[in-house]
């Protein structure tokens, strides 16, 4: 499959979930985790294979962008920043502690570079408590522990 058909595929999921959302009459608040759960970010994956793969090729961005809309409650951007981390945490080679740390805020601070916060109601206050509950949360799925000092000697 090529990568803008397989964009369209992974794209079409939120397409699809609204409108089972809708069909089942699910609550507002459960239509706007959908719709909003990867706001108008890329496909990025299936972007750069693209791009690296087509060299020269114009590439139509469009063609791998979410719908979205952006989220507005904080608990939509709450879905949004969990889902996307917990999904990319899993492809870390090594789980540890400055790993997720360092995933967690990276992760954030694209969101907050690439505009997908502008509407949430999150505060600083409010992404910082994200930040440290998800690392918590992280760690403890993972089962991370930390490194005990080996006795000099020995």
């Amino acid at each position: 499959m090529s990568y803008i058909k397989s964009a369209e595929v992974i794209i079409d999921h939120v397409r699809n979930g609204v409108k089972m959302a809708y069909k089942y009459k699910l609550p507002e608040p459960i239509v706007e985790f959908i719709a909003t759960h990867h706001g108008t970010t890329k496909a990025n994956y299936f972007f750069l294979k693209q791009r690296q793969e087509n060299p020269g090729e114009k590439v139509d961005e469009d063609s791998f962008v979410y719908p979205g809309p952006l989220p507005k409650s904080k608990e939509a951007t709450v879905v949004m920043l969990i889902d996307g981390i917990e999904a990319a945490s899993r492809s870390l080679k090594d789980k540890n502690y400055n790993n997720l740390k360092e995933l967690i805020d990276s992760m954030i601070n694209e969101k907050i570079k690439l505009n997908q916060l502008d509407q949430s109601a999150l505060t600083f206050n409010d992404i910082n408590i994200i930040k440290e509950t998800l690392l918590n949360k992280l760690i403890n799925i993972y089962h991370v522990r930390i490194e005990y000092p080996k006795e000099e000697g020995k």
